[in-house]
């Protein structure tokens, strides 16, 4: 078709054929290089296509490794609320184990001194006679002091002094 166009205005009838052939591109552009407009090839386009996936698809993944760790931050905090009453529960039997300790090393303490007022009071428990009692009970490393009332006071000294626990010890009577 081209070598049947008049010769003396090849270019003119060249364009009026592009257009009367309706062609998107024409195969022939006639504009200088400089002057043309910047169309993309085909294995460009994909290539753009391609990239624009892959820094899609980069920004879902962070977005879900980001959700991810909410959820798992949120599962963990839940776990740990529901154990919050059973660690104060734990709390409070430990600070209760920890007070009975004591109490132990002090109930401990007391039996390995060498005063023990326990025995001592059963047995002036069971040597005083019925009409006797005490009015105050002092006793420390270095001696008994008991005051009191009895009918018969004078006899509640030898009494006292023939318990082999007291031997050697003195006593005061009032």
């Amino acid at each position: 078709m081209l070598p049947s166009l008049p010769a003396d205005d090849k270019g003119r009838a060249t364009l009026a054929l592009a257009v009367a052939l309706g062609s998107q591109r024409p195969v022939l552009n006639l504009l200088p290089v400089e002057t043309r407009p910047r169309t993309f090839s085909s294995g460009q386009l994909v290539t753009a296509g391609m990239i624009a996936i892959t820094v899609a698809l980069g920004a879902g993944l962070v977005l879900a490794q980001a959700y991810k760790q909410q959820r798992y931050a949120t599962q963990l905090s839940d776990a740990l609320g529901k154990l919050d009453p059973d660690v104060k529960a734990i709390e409070r039997l430990s600070a209760e184990v920890a007070q009975k300790r004591r109490l132990l090393e002090t109930v401990q303490s007391i039996e390995k001194a060498d005063v023990r007022p326990l025995p001592i009071m059963r047995e002036l428990t069971e040597r005083l006679p019925p009409d006797a009692w005490l009015r105050t009970f002092s006793m420390d490393k270095q001696g008994l002091e008991i005051t009191g009332q009895a009918a018969a006071a004078n006899q509640l000294i030898p009494l006292l002094e023939s318990s082999p626990r007291w031997s050697g010890s003195s006593s005061r009577r009032r």
